[in-house]
């Protein structure tokens, strides 16, 4: 038996790989949502994503890196260099055509030349001092002072989005201030830099000069000391002594620091992810301002006080977030061989690895619309949706399979035709139909909201009442029975039917006659040498049930309003929530092997001859 289970499970191994290529086709089919090249905001679901959000989602989804196989691999050096190649190009290909369009939409207004010259240079000072920043102006894009804006406006429009690429790009850069500098020369003397752009990011051949003689032991030692400031600052509040000394060294070291930019991340960041949530806290500035991270820390409560439930919850989802944003930009800030470029990382920096790695983590992001982590939601849902479809499932085999039998046992009698005639009208009722009767019908009896009582709820969620007790207990199945019942109806019905022809068919073969004519009572020979072989097509059935204990109550979460997987799916759908909906596609997909792998055993023991072959 344990050689047999062994075969079946290394067998899994090609199936999952099977799968998730398979899946992470269908999910890369057709365009990308959050191309850059799409202008302007974005709806999805009841948001608006801006430019910038697109792109961190972009990051988030894995849409920014090669499907299978990378050949670029952005490393520290890399990362530097491909942006600002991106902004140089960008400002070369579009200040002088952003130039030239405005002029002419200007004159074609019927505006003076000179008037229009003017214009047109306005315009382009507007954007490269945009660009110079890295920020856009708050008037807009292209917004200046003086006669002739609006027709400006309309003219430059086909330039907004390179334009918001390149400040993009450019913000970065300034944000990872000592690593672009080290970094960027190459660039510069490529291109040329003939309008000062790039070297004015990084503040002059003296910072260029200075970021190439920065040492990775000088950098080691001003993050230890930040961090012994910072944990001294938030130990001394903690105990209500005087943090002035601490907080003196701190932003001491943090100035340093600054001068070192993203090339002290490698070091810091490792640090901090094991650090307490108020030095985060310190660190939060610091890592977005200097560090080029994206994700800002808040520290709840105060040191020495724990936050409350709900803070804690905040909190949990702000770590959550930053070491998944490190887990996937670390590589950004270090160095790499070419070993390791054109080796294994050509081969796991991709969105393949990405996802998978997602797959064998449980680890599907971020929710874009409860702002949660999707691991946390559905740890809270599934165990409500593996109750229902549990209990339904159960259900379902207990009663189907002694009606089925009897069915058999009674064939051609009344008891035969109206099982018959019961099971079809089960059938034929539709259980959207038959839930919204329910809550028609029997609403004011049952209750058609959650799984429990608010009471019950409040009393369980602080500590006063325990899950197991009676009130517990029967609140929790009173709340379920009508879901289940509807949930279970049409399945009972199915299964009744194959019981039925799975027992006429056993009863017909050689073994039960012989127990017959020994003279053994009718309710032995069903129970030994009948219900047994009589199973399989049941074992079948319930190996194409088990995935429905994941999504498969879509329809009665939604009219009872229970707070399960399928409502999940559901409000993922509905709200474009991307990674909910991979999540439950995928542990879809892992139930629904897991399902085929219990009906292989479950073969074994009924049929022993299945070992054998």
């Amino acid at each position: 038996m344990l050689r047999y289970v062994a075969r079946r499970l290394l067998l899994m191994i090609p199936t999952f790989v099977g799968i998730t290529l398979l899946t992470f086709a269908l999910m890369s089919f057709g365009d990308d949502p959050l191309a850059p090249e799409a202008s302007g905001e974005m709806a999805l679901g009841n948001r608006k994503l801006s430019s910038d959000e697109r792109r961190r989602m972009r990051e988030v989804l894995g849409y920014d890196l090669p499907s299978l196989v990378n050949l670029d691999v952005e490393d520290a050096r890399r990362t530097v260099q491909v942006a600002a190649e991106r902004v140089s190009a960008t400002w070369m290909r579009v200040g002088s055509r952003l130039r030239r369009a405005v002029y002419d939409a200007a004159v074609s207004a019927e505006l003076p030349v000179p008037e229009a010259r003017g214009l047109a240079d306005r315009v382009l000072r507007h954007v490269r001092g945009q660009l110079a920043r890295g920020r856009k102006s708050t008037d807009g894009l292209f917004a200046v002072a003086g006669p002739g804006t609006r027709t400006a406006g309309i003219a430059a429009a086909a330039f907004a989005t390179p334009v918001r690429q390149a400040i993009a790009d450019m913000d970065r850069l300034k944000r990872l201030g000592g690593q672009t500098a080290r970094w960027i020369r190459p660039v510069i003397e490529a291109s040329g830099d003939e309008d000062g752009l790039l070297i004015e990011i990084v503040g002059g051949e003296e910072a260029l000069d200075a970021a190439e003689a920065f040492e990775a032991s000088e950098i080691r030692d001003a993050v230890t000391e930040w961090m012994a400031a910072a944990r001294g600052e938030v130990a001394a509040r903690a105990q209500g002594a005087d943090a002035g000394a601490y907080r003196q060294a701190r932003l001491r070291w943090e100035e340093k620091l600054q001068r070192y930019g993203g090339l002290m991340m490698s070091e810091l960041m490792p640090r901090l992810l094991g650090a307490s949530s108020h030095v985060k806290a310190l660190a939060s500035d610091l890592v977005y301002g200097y560090g080029g991270c994206d994700v800002r820390f808040t520290a709840y409560g105060s040191p020495g006080h724990p936050p409350n439930d709900e803070q804690a919850r905040l909190q949990a989802v702000q770590e959550d977030r930053l070491v998944r944003w490190w887990r996937r930009s670390a590589l950004r800030y270090r160095e790499v061989s070419a070993l390791e470029r054109w080796g294994w990382l050509s081969w796991t920096h991709t969105r393949y690895a990405r996802w998978v790695t997602s797959l064998l983590t449980l680890d599907f992001g971020e929710s874009l619309d409860q702002s949660r982590s999707v691991r946390a939601l559905i740890a809270e849902r599934l165990p409500i949706t593996l109750l229902l479809q549990g209990c339904a499932i159960l259900l379902m085999y207990l009663f189907a399979v002694p009606l089925g039998t009897w069915a058999a046992a009674k064939k051609g009698t009344v008891v035969d035709h109206g099982l018959a005639f019961m099971m079809f009208v089960l059938l034929s009722a539709p259980s959207f139909w038959i839930g919204t009767m329910c809550v028609l019908g029997l609403g004011g009896t049952f209750p058609m909201d959650g799984i429990r009582s608010p009471d019950v709820a409040r009393a369980i969620g602080d500590g006063s009442l325990s899950i197991w007790t009676w009130r517990a207990l029967s609140d929790l199945a009173w709340h379920c029975l009508l879901p289940v019942a509807v949930l279970s109806y049409g399945g009972i019905a199915v299964l009744q039917r194959f019981a039925r022809t799975g027992v006429l068919e056993t009863l017909s073969q050689p073994w039960v006659r012989a127990a017959r004519s020994r003279g053994l009572p009718e309710r032995q020979v069903l129970r030994r040498h009948v219900l047994r072989p009589a199973l399989i097509p049941l074992v079948t059935l319930l190996g194409v049930l088990l995935p429905t204990m994941v999504g498969g109550s879509v329809i009665v979460e939604r009219i009872f309003g229970i707070p399960g997987m399928g409502l999940l799916a559901w409000e993922g759908v509905m709200g474009n929530d991307v990674p909910v909906v991979m999540a439950v596609v995928v542990l879809s997909a892992i139930a629904t092997m897991v399902g085929y792998l219990v009906a292989d055993l479950l073969y074994a023991w009924v049929d022993p001859r299945v070992r054998h072959r």
